[in-house]
């Protein structure tokens, strides 16, 4: 599967990318909340060490900024802060909300206190500073608040980030559950899809609306091309199931085939449903049927355009099976051999007509058509299983977007 064939699955399913988001978010949401950790507020001190002596050294300075930076969440300086401010939380919880950063190469330290209330997250900071410097075990030196807390407006954006976060979560979580399911649907889609799971190149893709425009056509000519050089002169088109596009995809191949410059006869074989001498406006009342009923007739060809002629499917038949079990086959596919540069045969579906596996042994190539949005992958693969038992020679896939 390719980049392209990726985002235009994301596209069909944008709507499944957005509940991904909506509800990551506000399962982040909801858990950040019931934690305790939506909204919170941070406000810092920053506190310097100096020795009254002057005597300390730099080596010194740096070992008391530790020491200093430890005891700011000890029990006897969180205690003090509690009764100070008249806190009602214990003196546990506000050493958790404490965090001290030493500032390298300096005798500064930064005391950061976090809380919901941003009041209160300030007040702690500025409290916390004064309790270390009015602890006795402090008064050879001196710690000066060179930059006091200051109520902070907005709250931290570590939770929001998260928040954020589990939305991009539940977007990757719906990612893989787009491509999960599109592996698993039995539905063809996307023809990248198709080709995977059926290990088979696609060949050709048809779209509605563009008929027998360069832009539809070109492919199929190219396509033709490829096939001339490699000598296929009688091709199967059939597909797993009806009304999957076998005849829209005969015609369009046969008319590319005619802009090589090359002949190409199409047989009508598919009997029961009958399409292509209305398409092509030939009479109907003489054809496949009745010449493999009486072979020594001449073959009843409708000429239609330039290079291109059909061989309808004549008169209505008790049992259309038959058709597909003549041991006429070889005969008449040799006589149209002679008549055009290529013999396209438009066949009934596989499964319902396993017989046509016998046909699939008079060709030198088959390409199975199926129709997006309608064929099942996992008919297709019972059709390839049938051709496989008489060796068939599949070509590849012709996916019919019409």
């Amino acid at each position: 599967m390719n980049l392209q064939s990726c985002l235009r699955i994301l596209l069909r399913r944008w709507w499944a990318l957005a509940m991904g988001l909506i509800v990551g978010l506000a399962m982040g949401y909801l858990a950040f909340h019931l934690l305790g950790l939506l909204p919170v507020y941070s406000a810092t001190a920053t506190v310097l060490v100096t020795d009254t002596g002057a005597t300390a050294t730099s080596d010194r300075y740096g070992a008391l900024v530790l020491t200093y930076a430890e005891l700011a969440r000890q029990d006897a300086v969180t205690q003090a802060v509690v009764k100070a401010l008249g806190l009602p939380i214990p003196a546990r919880e506000v050493a958790e909300s404490i965090e001290v950063h030493v500032i390298a190469e300096t005798r500064l330290m930064e005391i950061t206190v976090t809380h919901q209330d941003p009041q209160i997250a300030a007040a702690v900071a500025n409290e916390v500073a004064r309790q270390l410097a009015d602890q006795p075990w402090v008064r050879a030196y001196r710690l000066q608040i060179v930059s006091p807390a200051i109520v902070p407006n907005l709250p931290n954006l570590g939770p929001y980030i998260n928040v954020l976060l589990a939305g991009v979560l539940g977007m990757l979580l719906a990612t893989g559950l787009i491509f999960l399911g599109e592996y698993l649907t039995d539905t063809v889609r996307e023809t990248s899809v198709a080709a995977s799971r059926l290990d088979l190149p696609v060949l050709a893709t048809l779209t509605r609306g563009t008929g027998n425009t360069e832009q539809a056509i070109w492919p199929l000519v190219e396509l033709c091309t490829r096939l001339g050089e490699a000598d296929h002169r009688r091709l199967l088109i059939t597909s797993p199931c009806p009304d999957e596009g076998v005849s829209t995809v005969a015609l369009q191949l046969a008319n590319a085939w005619a802009r090589t410059g090359r002949t190409a006869v199409i047989v009508e074989a598919d009997v029961q449903r009958p399409v292509l001498h209305e398409r092509l406006g030939c009479p109907n009342d003489s054809g496949l049927v009745d010449w493999l009923a009486s072979p020594g007739e001449p073959i009843p060809i409708c000429p239609t355009t330039d290079g291109l002629s059909l061989l309808p499917g004549g008169s209505a038949l008790a049992d259309p099976a038959a058709i597909l079990t003549s041991q006429q086959w070889p005969a008449l596919l040799a006589a149209l051999d002679q008549q055009a540069d290529v013999v396209i045969v438009a066949g009934p579906p596989i499964l319902p007509a396993a017989e046509i596996a016998l046909l699939a042994t008079q060709v030198d190539g088959i390409l199975i058509v199926l129709r997006a949005g309608k064929s099942k992958l996992s008919k297709a693969g019972e059709a390839l299983e049938a051709l496989d038992l008489v060796d068939g020679p599949v070509l590849g896939l012709a996916v019919n977007k019409g």
